[in-house]
This record gives C-alpha cells, sequence and structure tokens, in this order.
C-alpha cells in the first residue's frame, strides 16, 4: 500500500528500514474508471515530482510539489503550465514500481537512520533513472553499493542485475554532500558476501581499506 503508514512503526518512526522493492510499472490504465485515486496517491511522493520535472530543480516545499497535481470533484486534473495532464498520464503509467518504494522506504526512516534495498541495476545505470539517483541524493547519503552475480534470485525465477544500496537519510535540516566516498564492491559469488561484510566493517572504521 502505497497511500498509507504500514502498520507497524509507522511513517519516519523506524531506526533502519530493510527490504527488496517490486520491479517493474505501475501497471494501472491510467484512461479507466478510478484511475484518478492512483495520481492522487502520487502527491505524496516527491520522486513523482522529479519525474515530472525533468530533474530541473529540487521541490522548495511540500506546496510545490501539490501544485504538480490538483483535482476538482469531478476528477479532471488542473497541471502545472510545466506539465500537459496528458503528460502526467504518461509519465505516471510507465514509472517503475521500484522508484517509488525507494522513497517508500524513505518516507518510514527516522532521520539519521539506514535505509537498505535491493534493487534492479536500471536504477544506478539506465539515463532515464536518472531522476530517482537525484532524489537519492537530495535525501541521504549513499554509504555502499555492492553489484550482485545476475544468479543471486535464480530460485524464484528472475535472472534481473541488481545490486545493494544503503543508505543513511539525512537529518531535517542537514545540508546534502555529494562528494562523499561511497563503498562499491563487485561481487562475483554470493557466497563471498560474509567476507565482503568483513571488508566493509573494516573500512567503515578506518575510513579507508
Amino acid at each position: 500500500n502505497l497511500s498509507a503508514p504500514y502498520k507497524k512503526g509507522g511513517l519516519e518512526q523506524n531506526d533502519a528500514v530493510v527490504g527488496n522493492p517490486p520491479y517493474g510499472g505501475i501497471g494501472v490504465d491510467l484512461t479507466q474508471a478510478g484511475a484518478q485515486t492512483l495520481l492522487h496517491a502520487l502527491n505524496n511522493y516527491e520522486v513523482f515530482w522529479y519525474r515530472l520535472h525533468k530533474n530541473t530543480s529540487k521541490p522548495s516545499s511540500s506546496s510545490s510539489l501539490q501544485g504538480a497535481l490538483n483535482f476538482d470533484d469531478s476528477g479532471s486534473q488542473s497541471i502545472s503550465k510545466h506539465v500537459s495532464p496528458r503528460e502526467v498520464q504518461q509519465l505516471a503509467s510507465g514509472m517503475p514500481i521500484e522508484h517509488l518504494f525507494i522513497e517508500r522506504f524513505f518516507q518510514l526512516a527516522k532521520p539519521n537512520s539506514w535505509i537498505a534495498m535491493v534493487i534492479p541495476d536500471g536504477v544506478l545505470a539506465n539515463s532515464t533513472s536518472h531522476y530517482v539517483r537525484q532524489f537519492i541524493a537530495d535525501h541521504g547519503q549513499v554509504k555502499l553499493i555492492v553489484s550482485l552475480p545476475r544468479n543471486t534470485f535464480k530460485d524464484t525465477g528472475t535472472n534481473a542485475k541488481t545490486s545493494i544500496l544503503m543508505i543513511r537519510k539525512y537529518n531535517v535540516d542537514e545540508v546534502p554532500d555529494h562528494n562523499l566516498p561511497i563503498f562499491l564492491a563487485s561481487v562475483d559469488d554470493i557466497e563471498k558476501l560474509p567476507v565482503l561484510a568483513t571488508t566493509y566493517q573494516s573500512y567503515n572504521q578506518t575510513g579507508g581499506l
């Protein structure tokens, strides 16, 4: 459920948020009845604002985000002058669901807490996903990226190339620093992850390898 807090914890109530978000498009035909409910829910997601505005700038306030999508009682849209209603529908229907879940993890985490997730490599590499990388950089310090072998999740029926992403969520008044070091690693055998964990622990304690 992307529009309400989870039963346990709630928004900004968790010291750590760990998970594997679903991958793929939202999968909703926005021309059908009830699709407006989805667009209403997207008002709660800054990352959708980033997608709408093509990374031109970061939202300066919640009002600027809410201004991207407004609705009257009939369900018709009043879109900001920068985006047409048709473009909103196209961007919403084709938006990868994992991008919304990435922000959901941020929503559930306390300031200065930790987020860890397994994400498809497209989030990190595809040019069309630049906006979600910008969202991540604006809201948290990326601490670690580990590329996993393609067959990591073969038992679940997928060979999708994935990576582990670990982030420290910024404090409310913290100024993002995009020049901090990031621990990068590639694992060719999933059984080597414990060794990598020991290496990262040493790196984290000493500030280097």
